[in-house]
């Protein structure tokens, strides 16, 4: 799947898009190569999460990959999608 308006940044300040790995409550995680977000392959994973899990694409770190993150939403988030929000956190 590619996505040709993959901005990181968004017109407002502290705002990012995060790409959707994996849906709240489900127990597969898709896999996504970080640069050209296709579709790799599908994970079957013992235990679930209850909010959406992803990764902010232009967001490399020193090993190559893009950062992780939990997106904390009351909206339904599917897989191979983009959400918009802030950054609350890091570790």
């Amino acid at each position: 799947m590619k996505h040709g308006a993959r901005e990181a940044m968004l017109d407002t300040p502290g705002t990012v898009r995060a790409f959707v790995r994996t849906a709240g409550g489900s127990r597969v995680k898709d896999v996504y190569d970080g640069l050209t977000l296709d579709s790799q392959d599908r994970i079957d994973v013992p235990a679930f999460d209850p909010v959406p899990h992803g990764f902010l694409p232009d967001h490399m770190g020193a090993d190559g990959a893009c950062g992780d993150c939990c997106l904390i939403t009351a909206a339904r988030s599917a897989p191979g999608t983009f959400v918009d929000g802030r950054i609350v956190g890091r570790v």
